[in-house]
């Protein structure tokens, strides 16, 4: 099994995701889990600065989050505008439409979550869920790592 976990993760993951577009097509059709990752965030806290929502766009950068910002904005789900003590940064908040989508999705998710979780006991929920941290904190090192030896190795020559 360990030979395989790799590809268990992302197996795993590209399936969630053809679900989650499946579930919440009935709302909004082409609606993104990295859009849902920043409904999230700024349910939890009202107004962000654009690059505080980057994590999740790793690999598409800002460019990635940026996409997904004017979109959003465009369906009126967000609002953006300029900080008032630093121009130079961009606040997002939700809208009210915004709060309406992240509050139908979280009912599609209430409703679907008892199938999904079927015979998986708390138990093994949680494992799952530091056995996903613990290797999402290795990836993160190795990415590291790999970044400051790609930097001396450019130095050096």
């Amino acid at each position: 099994m360990e030979s395989n976990l790799g590809f268990q993760v992302y197996n795993l993951a590209r399936i969630y995701k053809s679900y989650f577009l499946s579930v919440t097509h009935s709302v909004q059709p082409r609606f993104f889990p990295e859009q849902w990752i920043i409904l999230n965030q700024l349910k939890a806290q009202p107004v962000i600065a654009q690059t505080e929502l980057l994590s999740p766009f790793s690999e598409g950068g800002m460019a990635g989050l940026t996409r997904s910002l004017s979109t959003m904005q465009r369906r009126g789900w967000i609002r953006r505008a300029p900080d008032r003590k630093d121009r130079r940064k961009v606040n997002v908040a939700l809208t009210a439409r915004g709060k309406s989508i992240h509050q139908q999705i979280m009912e599609i998710g209430r409703e679907v979550r008892p199938n999904l979780n079927a015979g998986i006991s708390d138990e093994m929920k949680l494992l799952l869920v530091e056995g996903m941290n613990q290797l999402e904190a290795n990836l993160m090192s190795e990415i590291s790592r790999m970044r400051n030896r790609s930097r001396t190795h450019a130095r050096v020559r």
